[in-house]
């Protein structure tokens, strides 16, 4: 799904139902677009953090070009599996059935040499990067392919919707990684005419310019040849390379039973290509390659997984991309005798895997009005069926669980998407402004925000957590989300593929256990949307002391706070209100910190992978060594949302700069400059000085008041941690008494509300007092 725009608020009718349209948008309705931040995770995402980071690197891609494919193949090689044959992955991953996948091996495919000798000269151009001829020879070859195979199982050509559209070198798709556009991308015909748009794609395609294998780590080797080696080759030069494993994986190996691995008639003879197991060795084209995986994921949230093909000369091998894994299979060359049979099985197979093997995700569907007179329901769903066709009334269907007790169906109708991780692998978290509604004619007129995102199986639903703070802290329960549907889904529930292969893990390399979570909320707002610097201030404070009470009182460390964290909603007529016309802060995000949490003692985030917070807003201690996550680093978190919000936020217009370029600020959005950046202005008065120059106008009297004080405080508790802290008796969790939360209120001169203060009730929205796994 790419972004779309918000249906019609109008009155709508749609049969008999009983539907609730919102009123029209007036000013204070939230934009159908928002910028914010999303959470990169370890080291893996140093690079895809947000929209707002994303826009920064794009100015600058030739720039940072270097570094942000550094980080890619650091991603690649602590996650890629090699072991699969072409076989499996056309069978599991797009679909073809059994009998078609042997058919298609065992018959003697004949193609004129003119075909072929076309391609390999054309390959073989002396220019390796613009080879003028290549496209169109490829083009050629599969369609001429492709025919024989439908001919031969005696299918109609004019069946054939799809073809693959020519980038001939030049950039008409809107990128914001990629430097260039895919060589070829396989598109519906009916969009073949003009460029095709990220969303709407079914696989891209990319040829090697024949580079040396570059590693993109500091001292490591460079290997001749360019492309995927082929089995026979691998069998000859294997060796393992130590320095291009990542080790100290913590990530769980998926364990296949016996019973399912003999059972599954499907898997009886897909092991045919011999498995080799292989270096990480990781070409340019490849690294380059996999940025077209990150395009997709960037442009849509309705995708699950991503494929391509790859090209070397007469060599092909396909590649999977998802938010748990990055599967490629064995090289093929299909110019070999006996060769050509496996580009046709992976041209059949392209050609007719359908939406969800295509990589789209099967909770997405269609609305329809049926009304009374064709079923007891009032509304249908129908799954898409093409991935670029513009559905009015997209919606969201989950399945039931056992636990759901009702006979009538929830959907969600989609009013846009807001939010979404850019990345390969991480949480893929996304969140879409929803609607609710049943099938049996219900629709309410509320907005609410629906969020989705991977996280480890052995993680609690944020609902589990939240629902646990709510009680033990019942006087900031109205400062905590309300969650209203709350759901967790495997993946084998979403259709991910690999969990029906046997695939085994390349040294310390296994594909994580991961779940899809699902949560529904009120759709709060954005801390920049607050309308003056008195919200700002009440909501700062509001999310700031919730957060105090859930550590000190609850035992919870939020453990990821970030700008995205701190939200506000303000009462609606019917609700009974004790704060006057003040918004009221909302604390978020908590599935995304550490678990467990423990002794309010958890290990850095950055090595346990699934609780960083942005590094726009992590402590420096915990960008820059191995060292436990105190209380006092989330604190510095908050100051670092003041820095943030006086640079970057327009209160009164609601609006969120792009961000700023001055690299004592830009440099907090990238692992390797974030510490820097951040220790500098606590400690060089004249880098803090160059930040002050930036603040707006609005925020002065804030930075003046409350920044400046807390610089003080944080460098005077950093300076005085000693050389040997465990043998000086030195109490890091509070900087030896300087660094807590009664010292952060008095610095910015605000008394805490404490535990006994009247509860603030909405009755809009009950907690969800569920588990998301019953």
């Amino acid at each position: 799904m790419s972004q779309p725009s918000p249906m019609a608020t109008q009155t709508k009718k749609m049969g008999s139902a009983h539907i609730l349209t919102s009123p029209p948008i007036m000013e204070d309705s939230r934009p159908a677009l928002k910028f914010e931040y999303c959470r990169p995770d370890a080291d893996d995402y140093s690079w895809a953090s947000t929209a707002l980071s994303l826009l920064a690197r794009k100015d600058e891609s030739e720039e940072r070009h270097p570094r942000y494919l550094e980080d890619l193949q650091k991603i690649l090689s602590k996650h890629l599996h090699e072991d699969i044959s072409i076989e499996e992955f056309v069978h599991h991953i797009w679909g073809l059935p059994s009998e078609k996948v042997d058919a298609i091996l065992s018959h003697d495919w004949k193609l004129a040499p003119s075909i072929l000798d076309r391609y390999q000269a054309a390959f073989d151009h002396k220019e390796r990067v613009f080879r003028p001829n290549l496209h169109t020879a490829f083009r050629s070859l599969a369609s001429t392919l492709l025919l024989e195979v439908y001919a031969h199982f005696k299918l109609e050509p004019k069946n054939i919707d799809d073809a693959f559209w020519d980038s001939k070198f030049k950039n008409e798709m809107e990128s914001l990684f990629a430097l260039r556009d895919p060589a070829l991308v396989r598109v519906r015909k009916s969009r073949y005419d003009g460029a095709p748009e990220w969303e709407g794609i079914k696989a891209f395609a990319e040829f090697s310019t024949i580079k040396k294998i570059a590693t993109y780590r500091k001292g490591g080797p460079t290997h001749p040849a360019g492309g995927y080696r082929t089995a026979e080759n691998v069998l000859s030069s294997h060796r393992y390379t130590p320095d291009l494993a990542i080790s100290g994986s913590t990530t769980l190996k998926r364990q296949r039973s016996e019973e399912h691995l003999h059972n599954d008639r499907d898997d009886r003879d897909f092991h045919r290509s011999k498995r080799v197991r292989r270096t990480n060795d990781l070409t340019d084209d490849q690294v380059r390659f996999a940025s077209y995986a990150v395009e997709t994921f960037a442009h849509v949230c309705d995708r699950s997984y991503v494929t391509g093909l790859f090209f070397d000369v007469g060599s092909v091998s396909l590649w999977y991309f998802d938010r748990n894994a990055v599967i490629r299979t064995i090289s093929v060359d299909f110019l070999s005798e006996g060769g050509i049979k496996y580009l046709a099985l992976v041209l059949f197979a392209l050609n007719q895997c359908d939406m969800q093997h295509a990589g789209f995700n099967p909770f997405f569907k269609s609305l329809v009005d049926r009304g009374r007179r064709e079923s007891d329901s009032y509304f249908d769903f129908i799954p898409l069926t093409r991935p670029d066709d513009y559905v009015d009334d997209l919606c969201l269907v989950f399945p039931k669980t056992p636990k759901d007790k009702t006979s009538d169906t929830r959907f969600f109708i989609i009013e846009a998407w807001v939010d979404g991780f850019s990345g390969v692998i991480g949480d893929g978290t996304n969140t879409l402004v929803v609607r609710e509604g049943w099938a049996k004619g219900f629709i309410s007129g509320e907005y609410q925000a629906l969020k989705m995102g991977w996280l480890p199986v052995s993680q609690p639903h944020e609902s589990e957590l939240v629902y646990t703070l709510r009680r033990q802290v019942s006087e900031w329960r109205d400062h905590l989300p309300q969650l209203h549907f709350c759901k967790v889904f495997s993946a084998e529930d979403v259709g991910i593929p690999w969990t029906k292969m046997n695939i085994v893990p390349a040294s310390n390399r296994v594909i994580e256990e991961k779940a899809l979570h699902v949560s529904v909320m009120k759709d709060y707002r954005t801390l920049w949307e607050v309308r003056s610097i008195e919200n700002f201030k009440a909501v700062f404070l509001d999310c700031l002391e919730c957060h105090y009470h859930a550590y000190n009182t609850g035992g919870v460390l939020h453990g990821a706070i970030s700008e995205k964290s701190l939200v506000w909603w303000k009462p609606e007529r019917d609700v009974v209100y004790k704060r006057g016309a003040l918004p009221v802060g909302i604390l978020t995000r908590w599935e995304v910190g550490p678990c467990p949490r423990e002794d309010h003692d958890i290990p850095n985030p950055l090595e346990i992978g699934n609780g960083a917070g942005p590094f726009a807003f992590l402590a420096t201690e915990l960008l820059a060594q191995n060292t436990k996550h105190y209380y006092r680093h989330d604190l510095e978190s908050f100051f670092y949302i003041l820095i943030w919000a006086c640079v970057h936020h327009d209160v009164k217009d609601k609006h969120h700069d792009l961000v700023n370029p001055y690299e004592g600020i830009k440099g907090w959005l990238y692992k390797d400059t974030a510490q820097r950046a951040k220790a500098r202005l606590i400690h060089d008065w004249e880098a803090f000085m160059r930040i002050e120059s930036l603040v707006k106008a609005d925020f002065q009297d804030l930075f003046s008041e409350w920044v400046v004080p807390l610089r003080k405080l944080f460098k005077t508790a950093l300076e005085s941690i000693p050389d040997n802290p465990v043998e000086e008796g030195y109490d890091l969790r509070t900087c030896n008494g300087i660094l807590t939360f009664e010292a952060y209120m008095d610095a910015i001169g605000e008394a805490p509300k404490g535990l006994n203060r009247p509860p603030i009730i909405d009755k809009s929205i009950g907690a969800c007092k569920h588990s998301a796994r019953d």
